[in-house]
């Protein structure tokens, strides 16, 4: 006799192999989708918050464009002219 077992327990063991291999590959593939799927709703945040901060700073420029025109557009002093003594 062999100390593997009999023929029934080798077909059984192997059965159960099969069913671990498939089930560990059909939790991978979740875990993966799960992945996946937790990167794009980064991405997505990220791309909000971008477009958010973009759009403050570009309002931040043209308020301080806006505050510093008008001292740009003063006429300048004139100078007086020197009278020759």
């Amino acid at each position: 006799m062999s100390t593997k077992g009999s023929p029934a327990d080798q077909v059984a063991l192997r059965a159960n192999k099969a069913a671990l291999a498939a089930q560990r590959r059909v939790d991978a593939e979740s875990a993966l989708q799960q992945l996946r799927a937790e990167q794009d709703a980064v991405r997505e945040r990220t791309a909000r918050l971008r477009a958010l901060r973009l759009a403050k700073e570009a309002a931040d420029n043209a308020a301080a464009a806006a505050k510093s025109a008008p001292a740009a557009t003063a006429k300048p002093a004139r100078r007086r002219a020197q009278s020759a003594r």
